[in-house]
Order: structure tokens, then C-alpha cells, then sequence
């Protein structure tokens, strides 16, 4: 296994004494060359050497981060990965060494060594649980003794999970096992964890790993730093390191903190493992009953079960030489992905900046819009780590992982619009029923097939001789994204005309009408009273428009993401007063974003193939006859009015094959839409840092350094050139959104950024109160770089004088600075004997440099910054700017505590654990220069103040039986700041509080056969979007996934 960001010894400090040469320079170099330097100093001499390995005698899998102790020495360490340890300087003599591991009873051995003797010892460690019955079900506790294990021997704030306490390992979304650990939220995509929150903060500020390698991310051809998990796999994951406070030879780019995927090794382990995973997964829903497709020529029933599998095989040959360990898995998933969604309209609001509600204001609601979906997600997996170790001394290692994820999007909309007029609505109309005379009827569809292909390679070698260990470890992470529709259109916009008069009945507290009646105009389930929402050709004479509407369009999205990334850790064990480590090394990261979406639109000009004729904008068009051959629902069990008659895009598509004069593309729409889309960024990172780790005084640790990271970016984007007024370029006559029009007013700009950050400390403190009570505390400095999609270059030039400037310039910024954090982190955490914690941390962040959009006068540095001249020097400037600044207070609380371990505890409640963790906010405020100046914030947008997870298993007396209930919390949140004064936006945007409940239940037929069943989300639960606090939305319903499993161990 490859831990990369963390060093595997237990105690160490920096010398007391440097030479003047080797004080902080600016240059890294000199200073890593200081370093090495410094660790050439000569040890004590050596008295003798015990070595030897750790391992669990009933599993045995090798045990990391074991302590292995000389008792009365004060010599002790940990054992790395695949459960090794070595302890120098010890005297000669006759000496108990001792070996302890959280959740399994210490082992002590006697030895006599002689001076300069290298002698051997090695440890099998076990526990009482394994007296149970033969058949007892013990994965889920040794994953907790590892992960509590882990968590307690760390050097830095740490929480970790490992797959062996996750029951389902079959579905590949590594998010599923993310979000019980403390701290952790998950955002979702439909009912799939999506997207790392750390303490409630925005995703792009957490750093995400996989054995200390960067991972690549197509963001669904978007233009975010963002990692989607979803898209990843389990397949080759052992365990998740979440890091609260990161240490020197991790990135600097954790504001939010860090996450660490570790990968499996067969050294882990002795001897083979194997393992085969199979099951379905349905949905309450349909529950292995049959759906009716979702449109689209998806025609009849068809059965609601999926496959899921995994195979597993690990083993290492030539006398523990050669390690493998493979895996191949799949899952699928077709769940329904319907919602219903309501805007509003507000008439006689108050004057001002306050918050608009019902108590204050005419709020009716507008446009309905009905959606019903379907979504196919596969995963497909296949992974492959090989270790060999040439000698005592090396070992070579290659970390392979391909993932490839389908979803397909078939998804319909039926809308229901009054015209936003207040004498649009009847006298009598309230929030909850109003009446319109003077609606439209439209349809849509968003269709797409999305294929992500994600593949990590990692080669490297680990040296370890003496007091000297090197790590050398190279990596490629590569994303693809594509988004296509080989045999169907992408969206779709007809409507009826305008007139139409209805009644709808909508709960207050609810999104879903419960009633709809057409009081007047042509029925709106009629396909036929509808036509194109287009703009006329024929109006143009015949010019295509980049801004004309168009009856269909595809949604062409490509994306790629290359991460480069290489590193060297060099590490030096002394033993002089006290055991201490240096450590040192140089990183260089590469990322390389290109995202090239090529979307098209078409005019519908109709059978005689001529643009302006009576079958291009109105009824004549016969839409009907493209309607769908089987009937589109919702599905959702609160959704009671008649369903709409869909078109069906497929049978256009079908149609247009077969007769291509029906539809002409338009061209000035590609051709702004090619130069819209093509972006590309480079970014290259190199950083070098200094660390040491050591026990000055007895049960106090302390981890200290320094990280310096430089920062180079070459971004590729388009200028917008003026188009009216006497700067504007185009030729007379030509009008800006003709294909001419196009051509001369963008331009392809590339703009480049660098700049090195000031270095930045790290201090962790770890003392151990009592034996099983412990306290850290830290202070780390990080940074958040800007989202790519405010670097990526998106120049605007608009010459109509404002606010005493002569125009405005709109732009991105690459030279936009990374916003950085002062972190502070306390915690006081108590170990039981059973591998259980109560925890108790505090934190704070101070941010400077805050990232905030602002409206600023032009200076001499943004010219020179964007590559404008002096003839723009009294414009103003629209644009992300680093304004201010932002800080935060909050606490974690966590338990987790097997009711065994109190004897008073009745024997009927001995086989139970609960656990629980929280994390709260409670003090927020950003403060900025620039848009409202001097505002107060006193809740950021998109920031969860509060967050809880939790959960109570059972298992039974003689162990065959495991029963978990388990539950995630996240608090509502504003998706626009929240001001001193009110909300920003008067409408108060929020995301409702938001609840899941699980349950997992395993059960042991033989002692290599399991039965497994998995709940997500027992209570349907969704998400809802509120506006005026009122409910606009929901998630998507996706209902309950039931998985219905076996692992079969081989």
C-alpha cells in the first residue's frame, strides 16, 4: 500500500542547531539542498536492530501504523503499510518488546541482543471477538479497529474510513462510503454522491487524491476545478484519508482540507484473497416489477432489476516478491428521475433592499414546469496493482485504474406559463389556486448520452536502507467527457399560442399541483395546437442568426483533463536525545483542461423544405404526427393530473433522416457556439517542502515545516470585440450575429499568470494526556485557487459610457490571485479498548484574498494584466477580484462506542455500537471591497453551517447476524450571501435541509458466504430548492435502491 503524504515514523523533531547558509531562503532549491544537507549529520552509534513485521493472526492482514514499543527504552515506532518495523539504538541487554493495535490485545515478546545485533521479532496480534462462532461476520469490525487505528497514531488531524467496514462494496460510487465520515458531506447528482464537502465548505477547496497523485476531471465538459466521485470507482480502494489539517508534503490548494483515496497492495496481506460480489438493484418504484420506458422509442414494459457484480483477487508469488491485486466490477442503475417545478411571480413588493415573502407582497405562482425522466447510469471498472521488491532495500510498484461511467438522460417537459402580468390572473387568484386567461403551453426535452472515461497510472519505487527511506513516484490521471446523441436530437421548443386560460391548485408548502383544468383556448395535450418556437428565417432573407431560436438542438459537450504529477519524498531517521525524522522532497503537478462543445440548431421550415411558409411557425406544421408511440409518465406517487401528450424527438430524428429538407441547420449558431466553447488551460505547480517530526519531551509529538509552491498558467479563451458604436468592427451591414458578424468581432486570446506564495507553516502538536486520552492542536496556512471557469480568459468590450467611465470591460482574470487561509485546529479525543472514540475539535479559518465578483476602476496593472492599451485606461472593469476577506468558527463532535464495553449494560443491548458525528459552524463573516462596499456577510452562499451523521448496528451473539441503520443530515443553505442587513437576492434562493436514512444488513450462511442487503434512502427523501420560503422544487424522486447481494470468498 502507498501512503505518499504521510510519514511512517513515530516520533521525530528538527534539530536545534543550523548552519546561517541554510536559513529560510526564497529560492526552494537552496533550501532543499539545506536539508539534505542537514541530514547527513551523523547519528549515535548503534547499538543493535530489532525488526520485524505486525499482523492480525485470525485475518492475517498486515497491520499499519501498529505500535511497537521497547519497554524503558523510550524507543518505539509505527508499522508501515504492509506491517513492518525497525527499531535502532537499542542497548544491549535483555529487552520486553511490546506491540499494540487499537481493537486487538497487545502481545509483548522478550528478547536479548547483543551490541551492533540486528535481531528479529514479529507479532501476531488478535482478540476475543474471534472466539465467537466460526461463522461470525468480522469484516465491519476490523475495518473500524483500522480506521479508529489509523485516525489515533496520525500525526495531523485525521479521520479515515476503510472498505472493509462498508457492507456493500459492489456499487462503484466511492461517495457512498464517504459521507459517514466525520466531517464529510456529499452533494448529490439525483441519488448519487457527487461532489466532497469538508466542514461545509465548497467543494473546489478540497484537494482530492489517490495515493498522493492528483486526480483528473472532464466536470462534465464544464469549466470547475470540481471532482466528481460519482464518475470514479471502488475498485481498487482500501482506505479514505480525510485530512482536517494537511501536513508539508500534501498540496497547499486545502482550504477546505484534503482527501486521500489509498489503493490496495497484496503485501497488505499474507497469502491470497479473493472474493466474488454479485447481486440486482431495484428500486421502490417498480421494485422487480416492470416501468414503462421512459419515450424516446423506448416502447413497452420492461423489468426493474439490475445487475451488479465484483470479482476480487489478491496474492503475491516468488516467496512474497511479486504482489497482484485485480479487481473487475459493473453496476447498473435505471431509476426514475422525475421532478415538478414552480417559479413565481411577485407584484407590489415593498421598495428596497429587504427580503420579499407572502406576509409582504403579491406572490403568485408562474410557470409549471412537469419533467418526467428516466436515467441509465453503468460503471464499469478494472484495476491492477503490482509490487515487486527487486531487494530488502526496493521495491517497484504500478497503480493501475480505468473506470469507464454511461448515463444516459431521457428526460420530457411539459410547461404551463401566465403571461408575468398581474391582469393576466383572475380577481380571485391566490398562492395556493390561481386562474389565468392569457397562458402558453410549451415542450421540451433534454436527451444526451454522457461517457466518462477515467484512468489513474502511478508508477514508482520506495528505497529504505538503514536510517534512510525514498520515495520516487511518477503519475497520469486522465478524464474524458463526451456528451452525444447519435440517433436523437438534444433539446426541443414548441408551444401553442398565447391565450390560453387555466386553474391550477398547488399545496402552499408543496411544489406538485394537485389539480389542473382548462377553462378556455386549444387544449394544451393536443400536439397538433402546437408549432416551433423559432425564429423566422425568412425574416432574415434567408440568414442564419446565432441568436435565432431553433425548433431542436444537440447537446455535443467534449471535454479532456491530463494531470502530469511526480515526487520525490526523502526521509532521514535520527536517534540522538530523542528519535526524531527529517523529511524533504519536490512535487511537480501539470494539468492540462481542454473543453471544445460543438452544439447545432435547427430551423423547422417543414415538408415543402422553404423557410416562411405557414408550416414553419404555426399549427400547420402537423406536430402530432411526431407524438410518442407509448405514453410518457411521471411516476411519482403524488402526481395525480393527466399527463401530457409528448413529442418524441426520436421519431423527428427518424423523420429528418429520411427527409432532410424538413430541417437546415444553422450555421452562424455552430460557428458561435465553436468559438464560445474552445477553452483550454495549462497549469503547472511545483512544490517543495521541509518537514520534521518529533517527541522532545515525552508523550508530546510535534510535526513542524515548510511548503513552497509556485504556480505557472497559460489560459486560451476569446475577446468579444465591440460591435456597435464608433469602435465597433464590423463591416456596414452586417449584423453581429450573422456568420460575417461572428467571424469579425471574436478573437482568440491566451493570457498567462505566475506567481509564487509566500511559504507556508505547518505546526502540529499531539500530547498524550493519558493512555487512551489525547490532545493536537494545529495551526497550517493553505490556499483555494481560483475556479478555472474565472481564469479562463472572456473578454468583453462594451463602449457605452457609465458611472463617469468611458465603457466597460467584462473579463475573467488569470493573474486573479488564490484566496489563503490562516487554519486553526484543537481537538481532545478519547480511545476505548474496543476501537471506539469520543472526539471533541474545534476550528477556525481567516481567509484573505477572498474571491468575490466586483464592478472596479481600470488600473495600470489590470491593463497590463488583460494586454489592453492606455486607450481604455477610464473604463471600468467587471470581473472576479480578490476583495477581501472571510472567516469562520466551528466545532465536531464524534462518538462511536460498542455498549459492551459497559459492564452495567443488560446482555440483550451487549451486541449493539452506536456512533455519531456533528459538525457546526456557528460564527461566519465575510467582509469585502468591492460590489456592495464594506458589506457585512454573516452567511456565505452555498457554505453548510451544519451537518450530522449517524447511526446504530446490531450484531448478533454468535455473530452471524449484522444489522446498520444509519443516517446523513446536512442544514439548509443560502445559494446567495447573506448580508448583515438580509439577503442578498431579495428572494432568499435556499437549499432546505436535506435527510437520508440507510440500512445495510449482512448475514452468514457459511464462513465464506454472505448475504447482503442494502436500503439507500429508506424514506424517499428530496431535497427541496426554496424561493420567498416558498418550495420551488425538489430533487429528482428517485425513491428507494434496494441491492440484493452475496460475497462468496474463494
Amino acid at each position: 500500500m502507498n501512503h505518499p503524504t504521510v510519514s511512517r515514523s513515530f516520533a521525530t523533531a528538527v534539530p536545534s542547531r543550523q548552519d546561517s547558509s541554510c536559513r529560510l531562503s526564497s529560492r526552494p532549491s537552496r533550501l532543499l539542498l539545506c536539508v539534505l544537507a542537514a541530514a547527513l549529520v551523523p547519528a549515535s552509534a548503534l547499538a543493535a536492530v530489532i525488526s520485524g513485521t505486525v499482523n492480525n493472526k485470525n485475518t492475517q492482514k498486515y497491520l499499519d501504523r501498529a505500535v511497537v514499543e521497547v519497554v524503558g527504552t523510550g524507543l518505539k515506532t509505527l508499522t508501515t503499510p504492509d506491517g513492518r518495523f525497525s527499531l535502532s539504538g537499542v542497548p544491549a541487554g535483555t529487552h520486553t518488546v511490546t506491540a499494540t493495535y487499537t481493537g486487538l490485545d497487545p502481545k509483548s515478546q522478550t528478547i536479548t541482543v547483543t551490541e551492533e545485533q540486528a535481531a528479529a521479532v514479529s507479532f501476531e496480534l488478535t482478540s476475543d471477538i474471534y472466539e465467537l462462532d466460526a461463522l461470525v461476520v468480522t469484516s465491519t469490525i476490523e475495518g473500524t479497529a483500522a480506521a479508529i487505528n489509523q485516525q489515533r497514531r496520525s500525526e495531523s488531524a485525521l479521520s479515515v474510513s476503510t472498505m472493509d467496514a462498508f457492507v456493500d462494496q459492489s456499487t462503484g460510487n466511492p461517495g457512498e462510503f464517504l459521507r459517514n465520515i466525520s466531517g464529510i458531506q456529499m452533494d448529490y447528482s439525483q441519488n448519487e454522491p457527487n461532489r466532497i464537502r469538508i466542514r461545509g465548505q465548497d467543494p473546489v477547496l478540497t484537494s482530492v487524491t489517490m495515493d498522493g497523485n492528483e486526480i483528473a476531471s472532464a466536470a462534465s465538459s464544464g469549466t470547475t476545478r470540481n471532482l466528481e466521485v460519482d464518475q470514479l470507482s471502488m475498485a481498487a480502494i482500501e482506505s479514505v484519508e480525510v485530512f482536517k489539517a494537511p501536513i508539508p508534503s500534501m498540496s497547499a490548494n486545502a482550504i477546505g482540507g484534503a482527501v486521500n483515496f489509498v489503493t490496495k497492495s497484496a503485501f497488505d496481506q499474507k497469502g491470497r484473497r479473493a472474493s466474488l460480489q454479485l447481486g440486482v438493484l431495484t428500486d421502490s418504484h417498480d421494485f422487480f416489477g416492470r416501468y414503462i420506458g421512459p419515450g424516446h422509442n423506448d416502447s413497452g414494459r420492461k423489468v426493474s432489476a439490475y445487475p451488479i457484480g465484483r470479482l476480487t483477487y489478491s496474492n503475491s508469488f516468488f516467496n512474497n516478491r511479486l504482489g497482484v491485486v485485480a479487481s473487475v466490477g459493473r453496476d447498473e442503475s435505471f431509476m426514475l428521475g422525475s421532478s415538478t417545478t414552480h417559479t413565481f411571480n411577485v407584484y407590489n413588493a415593498p421598495a428596497g433592499t429587504g427580503e420579499i415573502t407572502p406576509a409582504n407582497a403579491t406572490i403568485f405562482r408562474n410557470q409549471l414546469l412537469i419533467n418526467p425522466n428516466r436515467q441509465l447510469r453503468t460503471r464499469s471498472d478494472y484495476s491492477l496493482n503490482l509490487d515487486f521488491r527487486l531487494n530488502d532495500e526496493i521495491t517497484l510498484f504500478l497503480k493501475n485504474t480505468f473506470t469507464r461511467y454511461h448515463s444516459t438522460n431521457r428526460n420530457h417537459s411539459f410547461n404551463l406559463t401566465p403571461t408575468n402580468s398581474l391582469t393576466a390572473y383572475t380577481p380571485d387568484s391566490t398562492l395556493e389556486k390561481y386562474t389565468t386567461t392569457n397562458g402558453r403551453a410549451d415542450q421540451g426535452v433534454s436527451v444526451f448520452s454522457k461517457y466518462t472515461d477515467s484512468w489513474q497510472i502511478n508508477p514508482g519505487l520506495k528505497f529504505k536502507s538503514g536510517l534512510w527511506q525514498a520515495e520516487l513516484v511518477g503519475g497520469l490521471s486522465k478524464s474524458i467527457n463526451h456528451y452525444r446523441n447519435d440517433d436523437n436530437f438534444g433539446s426541443l421548443s414548441i408551444f401553442t399560442a398565447t391565450g390560453n386560460g387555466w386553474t391550477v391548485t398547488t399545496p402552499r408548502d408543496n411544489e406538485t399541483p394537485t389539480a389542473f383544468v382548462q377553462n378556455s383556448g386549444p387544449s394544451v395535450y393536443d400536439l397538433y395546437n402546437y408549432f416551433p418556437n423559432q425564429a423566422n428565417l425568412a425574416s432574415t432573407n434567408g440568414e442564419h442568426r446565432a441568436n435565432h431560436g431553433g425548433m431542436v438542438t444537440s447537446n455535443i459537450r467534449n471535454s479532456s483533463e491530463v494531470r502530469w504529477s511526480g515526487r520525490l519524498d526523502v526521509q532521514r531517521d535520527f536517534q540522538l536525545s530523542f528519535p526524531f525524522y527529517l523529511k524533504a522532497g519536490l512535487a511537480y503537478n501539470e494539468t492540462i483542461r481542454d473543453r471544445y462543445n460543438t452544439p447545432k440548431r435547427w430551423y423547422w421550415v417543414g415538408d415543402d423544405g422553404v423557410a416562411g411558409t405557414a408550416d414553419d411557425l404555426t399549427t400547420a406544421a402537423q406536430l402530432g404526427r411526431f407524438a410518442e408511440r407509448v405514453p410518457v409518465t411521471q411516476g411519482l406517487p403524488d402526481f395525480h393530473i393527466r399527463e401530457a401528450n409528448y413529442f418524441s424527438t426520436t421519431e423527428l430524428f427518424q423523420y429528418w433522416q429520411k427527409n432532410p429538407k424538413v430541417l437546415v441547420e444553422n450555421k452562424a449558431y455552430a460557428l458561435d457556439q465553436w468559438f464560445q466553447n474552445r477553452r483550454k488551460v495549462n497549469e503547472k505547480i511545483t512544490g517543495y517542502y521541509l518537514m520534521g517530526s518529533g517527541n522532545p519531551i515525552p508523550k508530546l509529538n510535534v510535526l513542524a515545516g515548510l511548503r513552497i509552491e509556485e504556480t505557472d498558467v497559460a489560459a486560451t479563451g476569446i475577446r468579444t470585440l465591440p460591435t456597435s458604436g464608433a469602435t465597433s468592427v464590423l463591416p456596414v451591414g452586417v449584423d453581429a450575429n450573422s456568420v460575417a458578424g461572428i467571424n469579425a468581432k471574436y478573437r482568440f486570446i491566451t493570457s498567462t499568470s505566475k506567481y509564487r506564495s509566500d511559504p507556508f507553516p505547518y505546526l502540529h502538536l499531539r500530547y498524550e494526556v493519558l493512555p487512551n486520552l489525547q490532545a493536537r492542536a494545529s495551526y497550517t496556512e493553505a490556499i483555494g485557487r481560483p475556479d478555472f471557469a474565472q481564469i479562463l480568459p472572456s473578454l468583453t468590450q462594451n463602449d457605452t459610457p457609465t458611472s463617469g467611465f468611458a465603457g466597460t470591460i467584462t473579463s475573467t482574470r488569470a493573474g486573479l490571485l488564490p484566496q489563503r487561509s490562516q487554519n486553526f485546529d484543537f481537538s481532545l479525543e478519547y480511545y476505548t479498548k474496543t476501537a471506539g472514540e469520543w472526539t471533541f475539535a474545534w476550528f477556525r479559518r481567516d481567509i484573505d484574498d477572498y474571491i468575490a465578483s466586483a464592478t472596479v476602476p481600470m488600473t495600470s496593472e489590470l491593463l497590463a494584466e488583460l494586454g489592453l492599451g492606455s486607450e481604455f485606461a477610464n473604463y471600468q472593469l467587471a470581473t472576479s477580484d480578490n476583495l477581501g476577506n472571510a472567516n469562520w468558527d466551528g466545532y465536531e463532535l464524534s462518538v462511536r462506542q460498542r455498549l459492551s464495553d459497559w459492564e452495567f449494560m443488560p446482555g440483550f443491548l451487549r451486541g449493539f455500537e452506536i456512533w455519531a458525528n456533528h459538525t457546526r459552524i456557528y460564527s461566519m463573516e465575510g467582509t469585502f471591497t468591492g460590489g456592495t462596499t464594506g458589506a457585512t456577510i454573516t452567511h456565505l452562499a452555498n457554505v453548510v453551517d451544519s451537518q450530522f451523521n449517524a447511526g446504530v448496528s446490531y450484531r448478533s451473539p454468535r455473530g452471524r447476524l449484522y444489522v446498520h441503520l444509519k443516517t446523513n443530515f446536512q442544514a439548509g443553505r443560502p445559494t446567495a450571501n447573506i448580508l448583515a442587513t438580509g439577503p442578498s437576492n431579495r428572494a432568499n434562493p435556499r437549499l432546505e435541509d436535506y435527510q437520508f436514512w440507510d440500512g445495510e444488513l449482512t448475514y452468514a450462511l457459511k464462513p465464506n458466504l454472505r448475504l447482503t442487503v442494502t436500503a439507500r434512502n429508506l424514506l424517499a427523501e428530496r431535497q427541496k430548492n426554496t424561493e420567498y420560503g416558498l418550495v420551488r422544487a425538489r430533487q429528482q424522486d428517485t425513491g428507494i435502491s434496494w441491492i440484493f447481494g452475496a460475497k462468496y470468498d474463494l
